[in-house]
């Protein structure tokens, strides 16, 4: 049973700038997972500014990071493709989606929401 979360992000402001994600309905930003969780697709349901500035991440809280993908993957047109940077799994532990600004200031415009679907239901 798949379940999804969709996740708002601020528009990082300046080169290195990294924003943490809330889900939409809840307005959490971290989820603590019960067990390994796969991302099965990632869309996002918001146009984005130039494609290819934003680096979206999974952050633990001892402070590793597993980066995902960039907004050029992630685009509303990539809906049910195949994405070969997809699935990824994530772990047991708490975790938080971000993203960082890894072109610079001026290039990227606008804030992202993006609906993660994982191959099941995600606890916490």
């Amino acid at each position: 049973m798949r379940s999804q979360l969709t996740i708002t992000y601020a528009d990082p402001a300046a080169l290195g700038d990294v924003q943490i994600g809330t889900e939409r309905r809840t307005t959490r930003n971290s989820f603590d997972l019960k067990r390994t969780a796969f991302i099965v697709d990632a869309v996002s349901t918001v146009a984005l500014g130039t494609a290819g500035q934003n680096q979206y991440s999974i952050r633990r809280l001892n402070g590793n990071v597993t980066d995902l993908f960039l907004d050029a993957q992630i685009l509303v047109a990539n809906a049910n493709t195949v994405k070969p940077f997809l699935p990824k799994g994530i772990g047991q532990g708490t975790v938080q989606f971000i993203v960082e600004n890894i072109v610079d200031a001026t290039a990227n415009t606008n804030a992202a929401t993006v609906a993660y679907t994982f191959d099941n239901p995600v606890i916490g």
